[in-house]
């Protein structure tokens, strides 16, 4: 089998996300699951805070209303995009099992529902602060860009270790 230099390797895991991502994104975005999940799971954790919100649909989208703020979860709350990107990443990761790039995709699928409803639950608890815009729009990019890095990274160093550690105990 021939090895790949450093520019093929890069051809490859470019193919590789965008046949994974791509798909993955159209087949959430065709869905109001995504969107509903992380409502639903929001309003969970917004009542084990003491706050009480009642989950509508209004306009083809999810809204979190207490009386005084309503807050409509849309495709981008849903965490679609960080899923989609994660998918990506994972798929096409060279030298890794089907079976361990699947299983780091359902585990990524986990963590980003974690962070994505912190996200939405820190947001709304924002409501009414000046700072909300701003507040919002960073939690956005902090889970987007840190959530994904880190939890590749330490899948992938997880993946490796795991590797290593079952080769030097067959070898010695």
């Amino acid at each position: 089998m021939k090895t790949l230099n450093s520019f093929e390797l890069g051809i490859a895991f470019s193919f590789g996300f965008l046949f994974t991502a791509l798909p993955v994104y159209l087949f959430l975005s065709l869905t109001v699951i995504p969107e509903w999940v992380a409502a639903f799971l929001s309003q969970c954790f917004l009542g084990l805070l003491g706050w009480n919100f009642t989950l509508t649909w209004t306009g083809g989208f999810p809204v979190l209303s207490n009386g005084f703020y309503s807050v409509q979860i849309i495709g981008l709350c849903s965490g679609v995009l960080e899923i989609s990107v994660l998918a990506g990443v994972i798929f096409a990761s060279m030298n890794v099992s089907f079976k361990k790039r699947f299983e780091g995709f359902v585990l990524s699928v986990f963590f980003i529902e974690f962070l994505n409803t912190s996200r939405i639950v820190l947001s709304v608890l924002a409501l009414g602060s000046k700072s909300f815009v701003f507040f919002h729009d960073f939690l956005f990019r902090l889970t987007l860009i840190i959530g994904i890095v880190l939890f590749y990274f330490f899948w992938y160093v997880l993946v490796e270790k795991q590797d290593f550690s079952r080769l030097t105990r067959n070898n010695f």
